[in-house]
């Protein structure tokens, strides 16, 4: 029985009450830090799920609430955030109506394709949140933040672990590490799913790519990060994702430019025309670029 697999002895009754926990939960070594009971009633308009797992476990989660016979799924109802440093995750629950929704929490390691469920909370709300409240964004990645994922995909973060950033100036930059050659492209989405592309300005310089994104105005906005070999694609995961919550009104500064593919530096038609970056600074529009035409030798 599950039980007998608990570091200290619980009899049956404790163990029907508890969490209901399956197999892999105890494969993965996972610790639930703030809820033991199964069955949760919660007095607030959202509840925060804690789980903790060894450091040398590579895992993501993600999670879905359904109702209360679990077959249909509440849109928008979970927030999951990785903290790879801190070898957690909180998962953040909502809904907007009161009433009894299950829990279901995933989880997977890095290098396993398939995610498989290791808890199911029973979630009472007696508070909901109002119709003119957005709940939480979503992406298709159904996590957020930097994670494992985002390591394996070529990405060392270097300036924001944090998952929602909230912002007070009219940018924000974020940098990144590279580990190796990649193919790079960004989206910036309003609440409505809109694509923001003309806020977006990046550029590499010694294997460090800047991500520059300017405020559409005040208000959330989901903005992901795909690696791979430069193809978008409609099914394409993002290797990370982040809630920026902009305090400012719209930035016009760079919209106009014409910048294909939002990339400063050289384009994909520099080496065809012979250009040569030979200075590669990361401030904005202080590229120093020479073109040079090769010699022909008779």
């Amino acid at each position: 029985m599950y039980w007998q697999l608990l570091c200290r002895y619980i009899s049956k009754d404790e163990w029907e009450k508890s969490v209901q926990i399956l197999p892999l939960f105890f494969f993965y070594n996972l610790k639930l830090l703030n809820f033991s009971a199964q069955n949760l009633k919660v007095k607030t308009e959202n509840c925060t799920i804690t789980f903790q797992y060894p450091e040398e476990k590579k895992i993501l989660f993600c999670s879905i609430i359904l109702d209360a016979n679990q077959k249909d799924e509440i849109n928008a109802s979970t927030f999951t955030e990785n903290n790879i440093e801190k070898h957690s995750t909180n998962i953040y629950c909502g809904v907007r109506k009161t009433d009894l929704y299950t829990l279901k929490i995933y989880c997977r390691e890095i290098l396993f394709p398939f995610y498989v469920c290791v808890c199911i909370l029973q979630i009472y709300f007696t508070h909901s949140f109002s119709d003119d409240v957005v709940l939480y964004q979503t992406s298709p990645r159904r996590q957020w933040g930097p994670g494992y994922d985002t390591i394996v995909a070529g990405l060392l973060l270097v300036s924001h672990q944090k998952t929602v950033i909230d912002i007070e100036d009219e940018f924000i930059l974020i940098q990144f590490k590279l580990t190796c050659s990649l193919g790079l492209f960004f989206t910036l989405l309003d609440s409505q799913g809109n694509l923001l592309e003309k806020n977006i300005l990046y550029w590499i310089a010694d294997m460090m790519v800047f991500i520059k994104l300017t405020s559409p105005g005040s208000g959330s906005y989901t903005f992901n990060i795909f690696s791979s070999d430069g193809k978008k694609t409609s099914n394409s995961i993002p290797s990370c994702s982040y809630l920026l919550n902009f305090k400012t009104s719209p930035c016009e500064r760079f919209k106009n430019f014409q910048i294909p593919n939002r990339k400063l530096g050289i384009t994909e038609q520099g080496p065809r025309q012979r250009c040569l970056l030979l200075s590669e600074t990361p401030i904005l529009f202080m590229l120093q670029i020479v073109v040079f035409w090769k010699c022909i030798l008779k």
